[in-house]
């Protein structure tokens, strides 16, 4: 049968106690240990119960002094501390420790939102920093945005253009038709006139109108008539000019912005090519430099080995000292002498000693000096991919796109000239 409180192999403990005992533990009310002695107890039970593993087998009568009621759970229980506000503050035992430790333990979910977004942000951060594998403000991104304003502003300018244009456009088809039809009345009346002149007496369809003598249906008189007439060939001969004008000024700023846009294209190409050249310089310097790290790093790592070897040496050396001075010591008696011999073995593991520490720190300086090479050599090779990248971008893709489009040379416009001719030649100012 097993204690409260007793794992099942506590029993082998109990094998040192007095025999033929009861097996129940003595009455909390009788036993008392300030007046009673424990139960002699053996050397075995001693050992395993001062176990740091081991539960505790036996329990001591505990002697409880009240400070408070025993007839209620507190002592305030109508207390402002005792509301469920403050029950966090109470230091109370848990009674699921491993629960209660887990609960404790636990982060919210707002920790844990949090804890990815600063992983997310430091990845990004890194990512950035990576990807800023050379970006310089240089002469080329300067040139590159003098274009882009180059033909933004040649856009801007052409854009006004067409809109004149089209605004002229549409003046010009106002006066064109005001000029035809000016010229199908002209016509039609002329035909009726000479209708009217060729009508006699035996002419066929002739008639009496009662009254057609005081019908005046007239708009104008022969002043009026030139006068339009004029008006409408002046208008149209104004606006062609102003057309001629327009177009002049179209193909000059056509040829002025494609100049503009071609100077600036060439620049932003010398200023590439200049780049590049730039680049491959500093890159073959990079290659360089790496290779003489590359040989100073082999020349030192010889130096650390041949350092090695020579400590390893003088410590064979340092050995053999000290095997002779141990097999001095063992000789008996007055031949245990300090002789010159013993002064001059001391004297050696001394030398031995000053010379293997030496040796240990200049092996220290070299393998300062190769971490520091190697750190080097690490910086030159992400240095030499930056620039591998950078030109891969420059002289393969952006000198690429730009050898693919082209643009042609400012071409020389030559003048538009407009030849006028009346409709229909019928008028003549």
């Amino acid at each position: 049968m097993d204690y409260m409180g007793q794992t099942s192999t506590a029993q082998y403990t109990l094998m040192g106690r007095r025999p033929q005992q009861s097996t129940q533990l003595p009455s909390i009310g009788t036993f008392d240990t300030r007046t009673s002695s424990a139960p002699p107890y053996s050397g075995l039970l001693t050992r395993s119960l001062s176990l740091s593993w081991r539960p505790s087998t036996l329990y001591r009568a505990a002697r409880v002094e009240p400070t408070q009621s025993l007839n209620m759970s507190t002592a305030y229980p109508y207390s402002s501390s005792n509301y469920l506000n403050n029950i966090d503050s109470a230091k109370v035992p848990p009674i699921f420790p491993s629960a209660r430790q887990a609960l404790y333990t636990r982060y919210t979910p707002k920790d844990w939102h949090n804890a990815q977004m600063t992983n997310y942000l430091a990845s990004d951060k890194i990512r950035a920093a990576a990807e800023r594998i050379d970006l310089v403000h240089d002469n080329v991104e300067r040139e590159l945005i003098r274009e882009i304003d180059t033909i933004k502003l040649s856009q801007q300018k052409l854009r006004q253009m067409l809109e004149r244009l089209n605004t002229q456009n549409a003046i010009n088809r106002a006066s064109l038709h005001e000029l035809e039809r000016d010229a199908q009345d002209k016509f039609r009346a002329r035909v009726l006139d000479s209708a009217a002149h060729n009508v006699k007496t035996t002419s066929r369809g002739i008639n009496f109108y009662q009254g057609i003598e005081s019908v005046d249906n007239t708009f104008s008189v022969p002043e009026t008539w030139t006068r339009y007439t004029e008006e409408n060939i002046r208008r149209a001969l104004s606006e062609m000019s102003q057309s001629d004008e327009l177009m002049n000024a179209g193909n000059q700023l056509m040829s002025a912005t494609n100049s503009d846009m071609w100077s600036q294209w060439n620049h932003v190409n010398v200023s590439l090519e200049n780049r590049v050249q730039e680049e491959h310089v500093a890159k073959n310097k990079i290659q360089s430099h790496l290779e003489k790290i590359l040989q100073e790093i082999f020349d030192v790592e010889q130096n650390i080995e041949f350092l090695k070897k020579t400590i390893a040496d003088k410590e064979a050396f340092l050995q053999v000292a000290h095997t002779r001075l141990e097999t001095r010591t063992r000789r008996p008696n007055v031949e245990a002498c300090r002789d010159p011999a013993m002064h001059r073995l001391i004297q050696e593991v001394h030398d031995l000693h000053a010379a293997i520490a030496d040796l240990h720190g200049k092996l220290r300086q070299e393998e300062n000096a190769v971490q520091h090479l190697l750190r080097t050599k690490s910086t030159l090779e992400q240095d030499l991919a930056i620039k591998n990248n950078s030109l891969f971008i420059d002289a393969d893709k952006v000198m690429g796109i730009r050898r693919t489009f082209t643009i042609a040379g400012p071409e020389k416009h030559s003048t538009t000239s407009v030849s006028f001719s009346h409709p229909r030649g019928l008028i003549t100012v």
